[in-house]
């Protein structure tokens, strides 16, 4: 049986179940199908700076939606 490949995505969106919502490491990795070891090498792991700067950019846009009463685009002019 061959090794299981994981995406950044997936490793991102499993560590933040562990920090951001506090669920424990050895429940999260049964229900994921992960096991304990590789969740906690996620977990040390360093983000990339181009993950750092992607989740910049994408706050600066939702705060930018926000403010802007949560409109997309350039309102149209009436006709």
């Amino acid at each position: 049986m061959g090794k299981a490949r994981f995406s950044d995505d997936f490793k991102r969106d499993a560590v933040a179940q562990v920090v951001d919502r506090g669920y424990p490491v050895a429940e999260l990795s049964k229900r994921l199908g992960v096991s304990t070891h590789s969740l906690y090498a996620w977990l040390k792991t360093p983000l990339s700076k181009r993950t750092v700067e992607d989740q910049r950019q994408t706050k600066l846009i939702k705060d930018a939606w926000e403010d802007s009463g949560k409109i997309y685009g350039y309102p149209r002019p009436d006709r």
